[in-house]
């Protein structure tokens, strides 16, 4: 299991270019992919795309490729059809705004497009390969990250799973209390509104029982296990997803809100609030999980 949290870079030299790959990358519902270059790959997107979703399966992945020249040669070249347009759109807002300044050099430092390198695949075939195996490097490293993340998100989880199955255990050797517990308060109650009138006593802790038995939590307390070891086993499976720890967690907090609503132990009541805080935890911690 792995986290959606990563980092991962390449570089690689390419007859002339360097080609450098930046991935980052965080929680999402989904596996959500934005690529950003300071040149046009519109030709390699589909193609980048694949590598990502052959490594990755949810979370927001961005991912930029700067590429430059280098050597004698190096430098961007200067598109000069882009500086066209950009001085017609220049002198249009001067006379729109009434700006009677003149059009300076630094006015269009501002404008990157100017500047990017605009590759021809066709001329270099060899960069197309070059930059999809430095996107598929990048990719493994940010992979090996979430992996790394991902086992130590686990270890906590699983340390806070055993406390609440601790947890567990104390409201359930306390669970016979709550019933009698509540047997004997309100046959208490009874005899003080009575004020000694007689009754059957008989037929009176039978119907008490009845009432009692509406705050037994000994089968919320079996399900509660049940779910903690389908928790566990859904940690440790190699096919283990966030989104399964997720569901999993929703029905512990169920059974333990139920529990927390049928008891008047006030230490069942407490260990019942200390399981849903160890449950916030896991929770957050499992929405990083990919």
């Amino acid at each position: 299991m792995k986290s959606m949290t990563g980092y991962g870079k390449a570089m690689r030299p390419l007859n002339g270019f360097e080609v450098n790959v930046e991935v980052k990358t965080v929680n999402s519902r989904y596996l959500d992919i934005y690529i950003r270059s300071n040149t046009s790959l519109a030709s390699l997107e589909a193609d980048i795309r694949a590598r990502v979703k052959q490594k990755l399966e949810r979370g927001k992945v961005n991912l930029f490729i700067d590429i430059q020249q280098t050597g004698e040669s190096g430098g961007n070249v200067l598109d000069n059809q882009r500086l066209k347009q950009i001085v017609l759109q220049l002198e249009s807002i001067k006379k729109v705004a009434g700006i009677d300044e003149q059009v300076r050099l630094e006015h269009f430092l501002s404008f990157q497009d100017l500047f990017d390198i605009k590759i021809d695949f066709g001329k270099h075939p060899e960069l197309k390969e070059g930059i999809l195996n430095t996107v598929r490097e990048a990719i493994e490293a940010c992979d090996a990250m979430r992996g790394k993340e991902g086992a130590h998100l686990l270890e906590d989880m699983r340390k806070r799973v055993e406390k609440i199955g601790g947890m567990v255990a104390v409201i359930e050797e306390r669970a016979p209390l709550n019933v009698t517990g509540e047997f004997e308060k309100l046959k208490k109650r009874i005899h003080d509104l009575l004020n000694g009138t007689q009754v059957d006593e008989g037929r009176l802790e039978q119907e008490l029982a009845l009432i009692s038995d509406k705050v037994d939590i000994s089968e919320e307390c079996t399900r509660l296990q049940s779910h903690l070891k389908q928790l566990r086993g859904a940690m440790d499976a190699a096919s283990a997803s966030g989104k399964r720890l997720t569901f999993i967690l929703q029905e512990v907090l169920r059974e333990t809100n139920t529990i927390n609503s049928k008891t008047t132990d006030l230490e069942i009541a407490g260990q019942a609030i200390k399981i849903k805080e160890e449950l916030e935890k896991i929770r957050e911690q499992a929405q990083n999980l990919e």
